[in-house]
Parts: structure tokens; C-alpha cells; sequence
């Protein structure tokens, strides 16, 4: 996580998310649901890489579920290109932004 920091505060977004996202994977991976559950809880929400990653409003709206449930029809607008982030978004929000509604959907997660 302190990698993926460093990459996102140099201005590396997609380094910096891809990352956070194959450490993320490894871990979960690596560990019982219990524990996967708990490391997130605990370790990666109170990681300053998360704050970071927060700044952009795609990440933000997925992590924090406004209407109950991820994907929903504000999550879809962002991803067909159909709301935009705030014009007083910081650099870093938008750069994120860019990256996750521009790859390829990972499939088997």
C-alpha cells in the first residue's frame, strides 16, 4: 500500500491503482473471507491510500453505495461517459477517474 502512496502522490495514477488493485487481489486471495474481510476493514480503509483513491468520485460512489448497492444507475452514467466529475475535481481524482472508467472489465474476481 506505502508503493502504491507513493506512485499515486508522484502523479502515477495507473501505476498507482493498478497496484493497490493486483495487491488487493494477492491478499485476497491469499486469505481466508474472514480475514480478507478484516484486513480490509481495518488496514486498507485506514491507509492513507485510501484517501487518495477516494478523491475520485467513480471509486468514491462504488466504495460508499449512496443508493444501497454498487452499480447502480449514477455508477453506470460515470462509466458510459455520461456524467462528469466536478469541475474543482483535483488532478489526482480525475486521473483516477480516467483509469478505472477506461479499462477492460476484469473478470473471475
Amino acid at each position: 500500500m506505502n508503493n502504491a502512496q507513493a506512485m499515486l502522490l508522484s502523479g502515477n495514477a495507473k501505476a498507482g491503482m493498478d497496484h493497490v488493485i493486483l495487491g488487493m487481489r494477492e491478499i485476497r486471495n491469499r486469505y481466508h473471507t474472514t480475514e480478507w474481510k478484516e484486513f480490509a476493514r481495518t488496514t486498507f480503509l485506514n491507509h492513507p491510500v485510501t484517501q487518495l483513491i477516494h478523491q475520485c468520485p467513480f471509486t468514491y460512489h462504488s466504495f460508499s453505495k449512496p443508493r444501497g448497492y454498487a452499480g447502480d444507475a449514477e455508477l453506470l452514467d460515470f462509466i458510459y461517459g455520461f456524467k462528469q466529475p466536478a469541475q474543482n475535481l483535483e488532478p489526482l481524482g480525475r486521473e483516477i477517474l480516467e483509469h478505472r472508467v477506461n479499462i477492460a472489465i476484469p473478470i473471475g474476481l
